[in-house]
């Protein structure tokens, strides 16, 4: 019997996260049974995943259709999927995605009673790393019947959160060399021609954010495909599409523009492109503005102030186009933006003793916005401004013309007898009160204005309504009015969860009697200097703390660190971790994501202001290039930034990185992972080659498995071919036969799919499982590599290395951060070669030296390194107990 609904599900190597995706359909409360029809395609995994597919068509033959097909990507398999669906109405899911458990009875029910219906469309919320709503759900506000051919804030850019008449599609299809924003082009050719929908608001499609994910994004701006065939085969293809169906671009698309047009011109740009193809890049993205009117951009829901200025003056090529009129800014003859709503980000207030210490943001433009001033009482304080590293941005390409600066902006202000105080804006040389904008590192937030902080001395609160800062002093009684008050608020926000939990760490507090810290690596990985950090905090046994090292039950170091640490081993999201986290005081670890320093999320807004901690960042690995677009004061608030070398501590507080850190915040201790670097008279004849990726030779992550694809060119690339003559030179492989030597080729994890390509012999072992690090430099001889930073931990137990850099401007050209202080010809710790003749002739003379380290490369090392010992992280704990 016909199913009224079919799911499509691609399916490539997810076997991890499938069979939970598979349960959201088949207990789908309209009747897995009777009413749906499951498609499962097959897209070439290597893994578990056809196994898990045939248990539930095993199970359920009338519902279960299993498609196996050659590798071919997303879109094949999707179009697949549509010739083998029979139903009335399709949806798609991604295999590692969820639907709300109603999801499918809603929308068959709505689309049942109006015939007149093309699809039903459904928001989008993240679960797992991040559990806010997609930004494209914004305006999913409130259940309602549409035509996508009128003025509407809804966008769809997803084909699977929606469910749709298949005879809608008709003879539409996923274009399969369109490898990012395939997903928009094929349901919006769909809804054009059929513009009536049902908008669902409060039925979810489940988005999963992984905590292990690495970033797609820095892949993506390095494809030519992103900033080229994108805006050309979605962008304009939909332009000529809606230029010959309706004679104009409507209104839906140039919403559509909008949105992702500002997602392009805050992303990183990585130099792949030359300067001739950035100027075709910049002259693409305005034609496509070209058909967005004044007012789309002005009144979208996505943009913020800046970038509604900024890309109307990208989109004139013209700064001269505002006026003012009755406080009001114009261009043309549409109103942009009332001038009192203008705002500044403000990032950080630090308290130390009766003084306040302000960061923010904000954005200067010519002749029109001057800085931000602090007003007490009638007096206009002006910030002090400090430039930021914004330089890999696109608009950045053009800032030069236009003038357009983003600034950080900081003070210091004494609370002493001040009651009050707020911030103002100079427009055209007139003030204007501003509101702050509370940023994701701040700890009170714009849409909860019932927090507040809590300092030795006094308690501080944004009143927003005033547009005030208000000091109040620091009592009991203000104490229990204004938590009273944040309380009373939580019931009428009916946040019951999070009242119950400000309860629960209030009564925690009382009782507190030590310090607590949290350690940790990555969520899901342990390893690295947290893990190193947490070993001397167990041997010492400080009695004064209480402390535990962070990490999610499905990491593979749980059941180990759990036998190691036991009662110290917090699992990550337990409610013990939860009010461990709002209420420690100190975070230590060795990232510096949003998951380490905001447990909660986009629910933060109900409890930052119990962030109290100071944050200690451990750094996973020496910083010699310039990370400051990515990580400076503004962005990452970091109490301690621990360093390892004397050249990076410099960096870090020259002034000439914009990383802006006060100096106290960076401290030079060496890295608490150093301590297990411990040197062995005798090691083996083994060569190490340790490569770093190459961004522009993986392919992009693949959605449902969180893993690159494999990249069938890769084998033609320069670094393969380099790679793999160096592994299977003869001259080498006699000298290694000779001298009883091997080679370990460790590929970086994100080029692990392309460890096939590899030719081997019996002097060659390609490492493909995980390793310990440590264990590899203190156990083998001789280390080959090119810019990664394992040379810096090889390098601490003073043994040689060969640099090969045979692709070194190629190489910067596809990375989103410019090379910093270190230069690898003048500081490096080993020769740098520029191919395998002169590679291999290196390590050859290492092996004749029986891997002694030259002079001048020791001398380099020991000025490069302060501390070349084991005291790491005693020099990191004490460190860490002065700062109380």
């Amino acid at each position: 019997m016909k199913k009224i609904l079919s799911v499509i599900i691609p399916i490539y190597n997810v076997e991890e996260y499938l069979e939970e995706t598979i349960l959201s359909v088949i207990n789908q409360s309209i009747g897995f049974k009777n009413n749906i029809e499951l498609v499962l395609i097959n897209d070439g995994s290597s893994d578990n995943s056809s196994e898990i597919c045939l248990k539930y068509k095993e199970k359920y033959p009338d519902n279960v259709v299993y498609i196996e097909q050659e590798n071919g990507g997303v879109s094949k398999a999707r179009n697949n999927g549509l010739e083998h669906a029979s139903s009335k109405y399709v949806t798609f899911l991604d295999a590692d995605d969820l639907w709300d458990k109603n999801a499918f009875e809603v929308g068959v029910l709505r689309l049942e009673q109006n015939s007149s219906l093309s699809a039903c469309l459904f928001p989008m919320k993240f679960f797992e790393a991040k559990t806010n709503n997609h930004p494209l759900s914004k305006g999913f506000t409130e259940d309602k019947v549409i035509d996508l051919l009128d003025d509407n804030d809804v966008i769809q850019m997803s084909s699977c959160c929606l469910i749709i008449r298949k005879d809608c599609i008709k003879d539409i299809r996923y274009l399969d060399n369109l490898k990012i924003g395939e997903d928009a082009r094929f349901i919006n050719e769909v809804l054009l021609d059929n513009p009536k929908v049902q908008i669902i608001s409060n039925v979810y499609y489940n988005y999963r954010s992984r905590l292990s994910e690495s970033s797609a994004m820095q892949s993506t701006v390095v494809s030519k495909g992103w900033y080229f065939d994108t805006t050309e085969k979605l962008h304009l293809h939909m332009i000529d599409l809606s230029l010959k169906k309706f004679d104009k671009v409507i209104h839906y698309l140039q919403e559509m523009f909008v949105y992702d047009l500002h997602w392009r011109m805050n992303a990183p740009v990585a130099d792949v492109l030359n300067n001739k193809e950035k100027k075709e890049y910049l002259d693409r993205l305005r034609e496509i503005l070209s058909y967005v009117d004044d007012s789309v951009i002005a009144n979208s829901i996505y943009l913020n102030i800046f970038e509604k200025l900024y890309m109307l003056v990208f989109k004139y090529d013209n700064t001269d186009i505002f006026t003012i009129k009755d406080d009001v800014l114009f261009v043309n003859d549409t109103e942009i933006v009332d001038v009192n709503k203008i705002y500044f980000r403000l990032d950080s207030f630090n308290t130390h003793g009766d003084k306040l210490e302000i960061f923010g943001r904000t954005v200067l433009i010519p002749s029109l916005i001057d800085s931000v001033f602090i007003k007490v009482k009638s007096d206009y304080i002006k910030m002090d401004t400090y430039e930021l590293d914004t330089k890999n941005a696109t608009y950045n390409l053009v800032d030069d013309k236009y003038g357009f600066k983003k600034i950080g902006v900081k003070a210091i202000i004494d609370l002493t007898g001040l009651s009050e105080f707020n911030f103002s804006i100079k427009v055209k040389d007139k003030y204007y009160l501003i509101s702050p904008r509370f940023s994701n590192s701040a700890r009170l937030h714009n849409d909860f204005s019932s927090l507040f902080l809590r300092s030795k001395s006094y308690f501080i609160k944004y009143l927003s309504l005033k547009r005030i800062i208000k000091i109040y002093k620091k009592s009991f009684k203000n104490y229990c009015k204004l938590e009273l008050k944040c309380r009373l608020n939580l019931i009428k926000k009916r946040q019951i969860k999070f009242l119950l939990l400000r309860i629960l760490v209030c009564w925690y507090e009382l009782f507190k009697k030590k310090d607590v810290w949290l350690v940790s690596d990555r969520i899901q990985v342990a390893g690295d200097n947290g893990e190193a950090f947490f070993n001397y905090l167990i041997d010492i046994d400080d009695k004064k703390i209480k402390y535990y090292f962070v990490l999610h039950k499905d990491s593979k170091d749980y059941t180990r660190l759990k036998e190691k640490y036991g009662k110290h081993l917090l699992k990550y999201d337990s409610l013990k971790h939860k009010i461990m986290f709002l209420t420690c005081d100190k975070i230590i670890s060795a990232h510096a994501d949003a998951y380490v320093t905001n447990h909660f999320g986009d629910n933060k807004k109900y409890v930052c202001d119990f962030y109290r901690f100071k944050y200690i960042f451990l750094q996973h690995g020496i910083t010699k290039d310039d990370l400051s677009p990515w990580l400076n004061v503004n962005s990452k608030h970091i109490d301690m930034f621990i360093t390892a070398a004397k050249p990076e501590y410099e960096s870090l507080i020259s002034g000439e990185y914009r990383y802006n850190f006060p100096k106290d915040n960076v401290k030079l201790t060496g890295f608490a992972r150093f301590d297990k670097l411990i040197k062995k008279d005798k090691v083996d004849n083994i060569i190490l080659i340790s490569p770093t990726w190459r961004a522009s030779m993986t392919s992009n992550i693949d959605r449902e498995t969180g893993k690159r694809l494999y990249n069938a060119e890769f084998k033609y690339s320069e670094y393969f071919k380099f790679y793999n003559e160096l592994l299977n030179n003869k001259k080498l492989i006699d000298k290694m036969k000779d001298n009883n030597y091997k080679i370990r080729f460790i590929p970086h994890p994100n080029m692990k799919e392309q460890i096939k390509d590899f030719d081997t012999n019996d002097y060659v072992d390609i490492i493909t499982e995980s390793i310990n690090y440590s264990e590899e430099f203190i156990n083998n001889k001789i280390l080959v590599t090119d810019f990664s930073s394992v040379m810096f931990d090889f390098a601490y137990l003073d043994k040689p290395i060969v640099m090969c850099q045979f692709d070194k401007e190629e190489f910067f050209k596809g990375q989103i951060y410019d090379q910093g202080y270190f230069d690898f010809e003048n500081d490096g710790f080993g020769p740098v070669r520029y191919n395998v003749k002169d590679t291999v002739d290196e390590i050859i003379n290492l092996i004749d030296r029986d891997g002694k380290i030259e002079d001048k490369y020791k001398k380099r090392i020991d000025d490069f390194y302060k501390y070349h010992d084991q005291n790491n992280s005693k020099r990191i704990y004490e460190e860490i107990i002065k700062m109380d």
